[in-house]
């Protein structure tokens, strides 16, 4: 649908369409914010895990963390676990 007579004054000082940050090959995709390594605690125990951030979009928004190599035996007690994110400056568009 286009306007008539053009674009009207008063909105020539918007884009013209939002340019995205991230990139997705679908829409709806997980968005990956972070990848890299994150200190673990688990029950007093520290290591570096290679992780990965994401914002994900279904069934609804959240955050959700991926942890390639962190292993527990049995159920975990998610009340001992502590991740630590990395510097703000190592995190794209994040500034400190």
């Amino acid at each position: 649908m286009a306007l008539e007579g053009g674009i009207p004054e008063s909105m020539k000082k918007y884009p013209v369409a939002n340019v995205p940050t991230y990139h997705t090959p679908e829409p709806n995709q997980d968005l990956v914010l972070f990848e890299g390594e994150l200190k673990v605690t688990y029950k007093g125990n520290e290591s570096m895990q290679k992780a990965k951030i994401f914002l994900a979009w279904l069934p609804s928004p959240r955050v959700k963390i991926q942890l390639n190599d962190f292993v527990v035996t049995g159920l975990p007690d998610f009340e001992e676990l502590i991740i630590e994110p990395p510097p703000a400056e190592r995190i794209p568009s994040i500034t400190a």
